[in-house]
């Protein structure tokens, strides 16, 4: 069951999904994962646990702890990281899921890519296969109406993170706006990007022209 705020219960298949958050007494977490590493979440403030796993880049970075510890100091609790690393093998089947039901509605093969396109990334082409991503609570643009998003635009580059995909950059990333979806590029090229108003297609561009 995935568990919202105030206990209400919703019953969900859980195959595509990394992270687990419940403020239900007595109720018990957990996860099964290969190579990756769990990360757990309390909130002392509102008696809620969480529990996800990483990849071991992003858990020797201590991405996730830096960042909601930060975060809890100021008051935004309401926040718990649903996907961080993905394998590739796990990427295909979101991608081919995604493709098939496009298909299912319709679409013909090329369409149905274009669509899956706009959000998942192919096999491989993916921030989570290399685990330097991290997908923030119900992963839709509902998260951008919270305060704990106003405080990553704020403060997420002190921590080397950036929003992944802007919604005035869609041009040039190829991907629908993801208020939900972080980037860790490092603290130094995460606030020059942020400086140059550039998203990360951008930046790397500007780097291999010989700018800094």
């Amino acid at each position: 069951m995935q568990v919202r705020q105030k206990g209400i219960r919703i019953p969900r298949d859980y195959t595509d999904v990394d992270g687990l958050i419940t403020n239900v007494p007595g109720l018990t977490l957990a996860t099964f994962y290969a190579d990756c590493v769990p990360l757990y979440f309390v909130d002392l403030k509102h008696k809620a646990i969480g529990l996800s796993h990483s990849g071991w880049r992003g858990t020797v970075n201590r991405m996730g702890q830096c960042t909601i510890n930060a975060m809890k100091k100021a008051g935004n609790t309401s926040i718990w990281c649903q996907s961080t690393y993905r394998s590739v093998k796990r990427q295909k089947e979101l991608y081919d899921a995604s493709v098939q039901k496009y298909l299912k509605q319709g679409k013909t093969q090329e369409e149905a890519d274009k669509l899956t396109l706009e959000y998942i990334n192919k096999p491989g082409g993916s921030d989570h296969n290399l685990g330097l991503a991290v997908d923030f609570n119900y992963v839709d643009n509902s998260f951008a109406k919270t305060s704990e998003y106003k405080w990553l635009l704020k403060n997420a580059e002190n921590y080397g993170f950036v929003l992944r995909y802007p919604e005035d950059k869609e041009d040039k990333t190829k991907i629908a706006y993801e208020s939900w979806h972080w980037r860790y590029v490092g603290e130094e090229n995460a606030k020059r990007m942020n400086e140059l108003n550039m998203c990360l297609e951008e930046y790397v561009e500007y780097l291999q022209n010989g700018n800094k």
